[in-house]
């Protein structure tokens, strides 16, 4: 998930979400969330807003 997640490839990891229940909380070996890679690579995995931080993208994915 880290790999397709800096790979901007969203809908790869969207389908392990719907399909799998992948989760997006697990830490890789440098201590990173999936959605921590995916900012950092400018990739989006939810919406982002004005006041978009890693605290909003992990409560919207713990919702989904």
């Amino acid at each position: 998930m880290h790999y397709a997640a800096a790979r901007g490839h969203n809908e790869f990891i969207k389908f392990c979400t719907s399909e799998f229940n992948a989760n997006l909380l697990i830490p890789n070996n440098a201590n990173e969330l999936v959605l921590e890679v995916a900012h950092a690579g400018k990739f989006s995995l939810v919406s982002r807003h004005d006041n978009w931080d890693k605290y909003a993208a992990l409560s919207a994915a713990k919702e989904a």
